[in-house]
C-alpha cells in the first residue's frame, strides 16, 4: 500500500494518511482511508481487466443519490494510477437497523422504482458482479429482458460449454411464454444487483444502497434478486406495495425475473447454480 498512501498524499498535499483493510467483496481491493481531509472508502482493481467498472458505477451512484429516494454514498472520485483504477467514496459508518428498518426499506425502495424514462436501458452498459451487462434501449420490457438480460448470459454459458441442447431448447420455449407472463409496465430506475451484500445500515439505522448494477429496467428485478438467498420479511413488502403496488401474480414472476441472476451465478461459479434454473423452466416449459 505504499504506493498509495504515497498517491494520495501528493494528490491531497497533506503528510498524514492511514489505510486499512476492510471487506469489500472478491472483485476489488477495498480499504478505510484516514487522513486529515477525512475518512473514505477506497477501492482499486486492475484497469485493463475491468475497463470503466469504477467509473460505471460512480455514474450509477450518482443516479441513485439524484432521486434523493434512498442513501447511497458520495461519489468523490474515481480514476487510474499506473495500471490501477480507484474510486473513492464518502465512508459510511454501519448501524444498527431500527425498529421500522424494512418498512423505510420498502417504501424508500418502491420511491425509487416510480423514477421512470421512455426507454428500457441506459446510458451505458455497465457491470453485474465481474461480467458484463448490456443496456441498450429498448420499448418493450420483455424485449429488453430477453434480449439485454437473458440472452447475453445464456451465449456466455453456451461458448463456455456450461449448457446443453436440451437446456437451451427449454429456454427458447420458456422466452416465447414471457410475453404472456410478464406485465408490460414503464422502466423504474432499479439497482439491479440488490442482494444483501449490496446494501448495508447506516449509524442512523436506515438502508443505504452500494455497489450498482443501475438501469431503468423491470422493477420486480429488484424484488426478486433479494429474495435470491433468503428474503426481506413481509413489513417490507407490505410496505412497498402500499407506495407503489405491485401486479397480480408478482409473487410468481419472481422465479422469472430470478432466472437472469442464476444465469450470472452458472457464468461466474459454474453448473451448480443450473438446478433451481432447470425448476422454473419447467413450470413454464
Amino acid at each position: 500500500m505504499a504506493d498509495w498512501l504515497r498517491f494520495f498524499k501528493e494528490k491531497w498535499d497533506i503528510p498524514h494518511i492511514s489505510i486499512q483493510a476492510v471487506s469489500g467483496g472478491s472483485i476489488n481491493s477495498s480499504f478505510r482511508l484516514e487522513s486529515t481531509k477525512g475518512t473514505f472508502f477506497f477501492k482499486h482493481n486492475t484497469a485493463t481487466t475491468y475497463p470503466g467498472m469504477f467509473e460505471k458505477e460512480a455514474f450509477g451512484l450518482n443516479s441513485l443519490s439524484a432521486a434523493d429516494c434512498i442513501r447511497s454514498p458520495e461519489v468523490l472520485e474515481y480514476g487510474t494510477f499506473g495500471n490501477q483504477a480507484y474510486l473513492l467514496l464518502e465512508w459510511i459508518e454501519s448501524g444498527i437497523a431500527q425498529k421500522n428498518y424494512w418498512t423505510t426499506f420498502g417504501q424508500q425502495l418502491a420511491l425509487l422504482h416510480q423514477y421512470t424514462d421512455k426507454e428500457f436501458g441506459w446510458e451505458h452498459d455497465n457491470y453485474i458482479g465481474s461480467l458484463h451487462q448490456y443496456n441498450r434501449k429498448k420499448d418493450s420490457l420483455v424485449e429488453f429482458f430477453i434480449q439485454e438480460r437473458l440472452n447475453p448470459q445464456l451465449e456466455m454459458a453456451r461458448n463456455a460449454g456450461l449448457l446443453d441442447s436440451a437446456l437451451e431448447e427449454r429456454f427458447n420455449l420458456f422466452s416465447e411464454r414471457l410475453p404472456t407472463t410478464l406485465p408490460e409496465e414503464a422502466p423504474a430506475l432499479i439497482h439491479g444487483d440488490l442482494w444483501s451484500g449490496n446494501w448495508m445500515t447506516d449509524r442512523a439505522g436506515k438502508p443505504v444502497l452500494i455497489d450498482p448494477a443501475t438501469c431503468y429496467g423491470p422493477r420486480e428485478m429488484d424484488l426478486a434478486m433479494m429474495q435470491l438467498f433468503g428474503s426481506p420479511p413481509f413489513s417490507f413488502f407490505e410496505a412497498y406495495h402500499e407506495v407503489f403496488p405491485l401486479k397480480k401474480g408478482w409473487q410468481k414472476r419472481m422465479e422469472v425475473y430470478r432466472i437472469y441472476y442464476l444465469l450470472v451465478h452458472v457464468n461466474l461459479f459454474g453448473t451448480g447454480y443450473l438446478n433451481p434454473i432447470r425448476k422454473v423452466l419447467d413450470d413454464y416449459s
